[in-house]
């Protein structure tokens, strides 16, 4: 896939600005930026998608019950993989 790139300008409180260049080198900057905001999106969206479905799902109508945290635990997770998933349109 070809990335095209586009220059945007924003505006970002000083001090922020500051930790950024004394953290991150010039070259790497706006890929930081980057794959921070797609991060912060992708929670918009899941946040989003979940205030959709938000009532759907309740212990009357479900048939999934777990017995100890861990099985929950890895129920949530293969959930978020898949919104994530879907988000990403894998």
């Amino acid at each position: 896939m070809i990335n095209t790139y586009s220059r945007i300008n924003i505006t970002i409180p000083s001090e922020l600005l500051s930790e950024l260049k004394s953290l991150v080198s010039v070259g790497k900057r706006s890929k930081l930026i980057s794959e921070a905001l797609s991060d912060k999106l992708d929670e918009i969206k899941r946040t989003e998608a979940i205030a959709r479905v938000a009532g759907s799902w309740n212990k009357k109508t479900s048939n999934v019950v777990f017995s100890r945290n861990s099985e929950l635990t890895l129920w949530r997770k293969k959930i978020w993989k898949s919104f994530d998933d879907r988000l990403s349109g894998k």
